[in-house]
């Protein structure tokens, strides 16, 4: 396959497979990883203790915001 016309032979179709098969990896992959880190605070009360303490310092009584 000619590499310079490979993207010009997906059909849209196909290109919005790839993209939400992305997506859906991606989200799975958050939602493992926020399940481990959460059973692993149950298991260690001491870890979720400091990273309760760690996002108190951080945010103080401002709520959580994606705003820098």
């Amino acid at each position: 396959v000619d590499h310079r016309n490979y993207f010009s032979l997906l059909a849209d179709k196909q290109l919005q497979r790839v993209i939400q098969d992305l997506f859906i990896a991606g989200t799975e992959t958050i939602t493992t990883t926020m399940r481990w880190c959460s059973l692993f605070m149950v298991l260690h009360p001491d870890v979720q203790e400091k990273v309760y303490k760690e996002i108190e310092a951080v945010l103080g009584d401002r709520p959580p915001s994606t705003k820098v």
